[in-house]
């Protein structure tokens, strides 16, 4: 049996520490001692390859630190060189698929407006924009939860918790003013705030419990906020707003997924993207949800 000290990056808690040591047990590693704050940890195990070691602690969202004074180690220079094809390969698939299942989603939004929403009581002509804002909203959060998940189905405590505010915090605020805007701060705020949990809740699932939890904090302020903000700003510009908030949704979940990119270089073999057709059910489903529920609520004054 060997003993020897490691240094593990990406540790920030104590369940960071339990983690790691059900990780490496079930892979015959013995976690004698580890410390979150410095990512130090003594382990045992019967001549076990490094190389092996670090990707069970990869698979979870950590790995073994061998970069000294600058200088890396081969095993830890993917984290130092260009993207790879296969990554940006992955990248082109995501995003081409994104925007493909945005213009379906809007086209059948299009319609359904056309064809159902505007035969229902107490629809108005300026509902049209507000309506096709929710595809958007829907996919380009869509995508960004599917982009983390084809990387990585489970990370670190700290980037679960960013995962699950974030999904959580953009899906709540836009489609809480939406609804806040067509139907009152009341319905607006059950609607975005509903939206903003469940979307945070999954997205945080990643990391276990904190991360559900930051999700959840995130979708209850986001859903509030958002119907607060259309209702207050009625009759001053809120269409132009909402393009505004949802562009700054863009950039962030863009940012997100940047995030995930750099964290899995030298894993891109376990990237494992949707189908498109995956991507447009749950998006529809997702859509026809949301604006059924906006349709089927008491009406602001905004009509």
């Amino acid at each position: 049996m060997v003993t020897e000290r490691i240094t593990i990056h990406g540790t920030h808690c104590s369940s960071c520490e339990k983690t790691i040591t059900r990780t490496l047990a079930k892979e015959g590693v013995k976690v004698e001692s580890i410390s979150h704050k410095t990512g130090k940890a003594t382990i045992t195990h019967d001549s076990i390859p490094h190389d092996r070691i670090d990707a069970m602690l990869q698979s979870k969202g950590y790995g073994i630190e061998k970069c000294r004074d600058g200088t890396c180690t081969p095993d830890d220079m993917h984290k130092h060189q260009p993207l790879s094809e296969k990554t940006f390969d992955t990248e082109r698939r995501i995003i081409t698929n994104g925007i493909l299942a945005l213009i379906i989603l809007v086209a059948t939004q299009i319609g359904l407006v056309y064809a159902i929403y505007s035969i229902m009581p107490g629809y108005s002509s300026k509902y049209m924009l507000p309506l096709i804002y929710i595809p958007v909203a829907v996919v380009t959060n869509l995508v960004a939860l599917w982009h983390q998940r084809a990387y990585r189905r489970e990370v670190s405590c700290m980037t679960g918790m960013m995962i699950g505010m974030t999904i959580g915090m953009t899906s709540g605020f836009v489609i809480g003013g939406i609804s806040g805007l067509i139907n009152g701060m009341f319905t607006g705020s059950v609607i975005g705030t509903a939206i903003g949990i469940a979307a945070g809740v999954y997205a945080g699932r990643c990391c276990g419990t904190m991360g559900m939890m930051e999700g959840m904090m995130a979708g209850l302020m986001s859903g509030t906020m958002g119907a607060m903000l259309t209702v207050m700003m009625i009759g001053d510009h809120v269409e132009a707003f909402l393009i505004i908030l949802i562009a700054i949704t863009i950039l962030i979940l863009a940012g997100l997924m940047r995030v995930t990119v750099e964290e899995t270089r030298g894993s891109e073999n376990d990237v494992k993207p949707w189908p498109l057709w995956a991507v447009v059910g749950v998006g529809f489903i997702a859509m026809t949800v949301i604006s059924a529920a906006i349709m089927l609520a008491p009406k602001s004054i905004y009509g």
